[in-house]
């Protein structure tokens, strides 16, 4: 082999090694690009699936947000109607207590007056059960509650029971409209028939009327 042949000989094998390396670099090259666009993709597909995952929650959050907002209002709306409605009938019941007290201030003047009270004495000696028993009335009600009325009262109540009975006045009352309190000398036992204390033991009957009268 001559000195030329020899050197294109080598020539063409470092051309081979040359080319065999820029294959090999341009195939690594390569799959790193192509592993590379995939990690991409997996990462631009990972970020998408985040991003809506994350739209999704913050709309979701949104919306129960505004339903418990939307909650909150009725409920508000609710409670002031009911307290709003809670002060309106207590307005009406108070305006009827004021205008019954006017009219039973206005009835202890009339002749019918009397009459009332002996059947609230004779109905509170029964409940007492008879005895020896006290009045409270106003000063100037004891005028309708004559001895020979109390006699009479009396008789009715051991006629009905078999309990002898008497009657006295005790200290009169004033902070009241009428009617009056019987109770028996020892204590043990009393009967509230004032104007005050009937309305009292209907105030319920009363604030139901009133209720069924506004929802109607």
């Amino acid at each position: 082999m001559s000195a030329n042949q020899g050197q294109y000989s080598e020539e063409l094998g470092l051309q081979s090694i040359k080319k065999s390396i820029e294959n090999e670099a341009k195939l690594r090259h390569d799959i790193i690009l192509s592993e590379g666009k995939k990690e991409a993709e997996k990462i631009i597909k990972e970020a998408k699936s985040e991003a809506e995952k994350t739209k999704n929650k913050l709309f979701s959050d949104a919306k129960n947000q505004a339903n418990q907002h939307k909650q909150q209002r009725i409920s508000k709306i609710k409670l002031e109607s009911q307290m709003n409605f809670l002060k309106f009938r207590e307005e009406v019941i108070d305006n009827i207590l004021v205008d019954l007290q006017t009219d039973l201030q206005k009835f202890t003047k009339t002749k019918e007056y009397p009459k009332v009270l002996e059947r609230f004495l004779l109905e509170s000696a029964l409940a007492i059960g008879g005895g020896d028993l006290e009045i409270l009335m106003k000063k100037e009600d004891q005028t309708h509650l004559s001895d020979a009325l109390l006699s009479k009262i009396s008789k009715e109540v051991n006629t009905e029971i078999g309990v002898v009975t008497k009657f006295s006045f005790g200290k009169p009352l004033t902070n009241t409209i009428g009617g009056l309190k019987t109770f028996r000398k020892d204590g043990k036992i009393l009967v509230d028939d004032t104007f005050e204390a009937r309305i009292n033991r209907k105030i319920d009957v009363i604030r139901n009327t009133v209720v069924e009268k506004l929802l109607s």
